[in-house]
């Protein structure tokens, strides 16, 4: 079990999955305790402590965003829901390769927001945290945050005409409206592994959600209709108009 205190008050950084383990012992069981205590200077010392931590299965990558990213002053205005969604999307953003985000761990993921890609984290947080992941779940998919990350990064006004109507369904006055065409398919595909993997709609990969959002993108930047979506996973991707 492993302790750290931080000025006067110390903090359980692990044990809960041994204490539950002790309660399923027999009484008499010889169960010999490991007590590890650590002292921190600040508390951004003990996040690092408590993100090495269990680093086999219990610990997935996203937790240990979490433990970098939660609760910190730099997103204490951040909507809890909002914060633990956009690191997917970052990644799909900036890494186009599925290999090559595969390389990269939770701690160069956190790092990256919290430092050189801030400011853009910002905006596409404040954009989330306008809308319910519960009622605007199509919105909170990683291939479509990695595609605001792109639209931000590129034109970050523009963006918030762009997004909020395929988030809330208002503000059109066309049926070829590019952001209508957008959120229609949102609503009417699920991605292809995890939690959408049991829904009945159609099944795409988080890389063609991102593609389908880019090309919708470049139509409303272009000023032009759009029938038809053509994302999928063949060649590199298009450019961001």
């Amino acid at each position: 079990i492993i302790t750290c205190m931080l000025g006067d008050k110390v903090y359980r950084m692990n044990g809960q999955h041994t204490a539950w383990a002790r309660l399923d012992m027999p009484i008499k069981w010889p169960c010999e305790v490991t007590i590890l205590e650590y002292e921190a200077t600040t508390e951004e010392d003990m996040r690092t402590l408590y993100s090495t931590i269990d680093r086999g299965s219990p610990r997935t990558k996203a937790n240990v965003i979490d433990s970098y990213l939660v609760g910190t002053e730099e997103f204490k205005n951040v909507k809890a829901q909002s914060l633990r969604s956009v690191p997917a999307g970052f990644v799909c953003w900036f890494w186009p390769g599925k290999h090559e985000r595969s390389r990269h761990d939770g701690d160069e993921i956190a790092y990256l927001l919290k430092t050189d890609h801030y400011d853009l984290t910002m905006k596409v947080c404040g954009l989330l945290d306008k809308y319910s992941p519960r009622e605007h779940k199509h919105v909170f998919r990683g291939g479509v945050i990695g595609a605001m990350f792109a639209t931000f990064y590129k034109a970050p006004q523009i963006a918030i005409e762009f997004w909020g109507p395929v988030a809330d369904g208002i503000g059109f006055s066309q049926r070829s409206d590019a952001r209508l065409k957008l959120r229609n398919e949102l609503m009417q595909t699920a991605v292809s592994y995890g939690s959408g993997s049991r829904s009945d709609k159609k099944k795409v990969s988080q890389e063609v959600m991102y593609r389908n959002c880019i090309h919708a993108w470049n139509a409303f930047r272009e000023g032009r209709p759009l029938q038809v979506l053509r994302g999928n996973e063949a060649g590199k991707r298009a450019r961001v108009a």
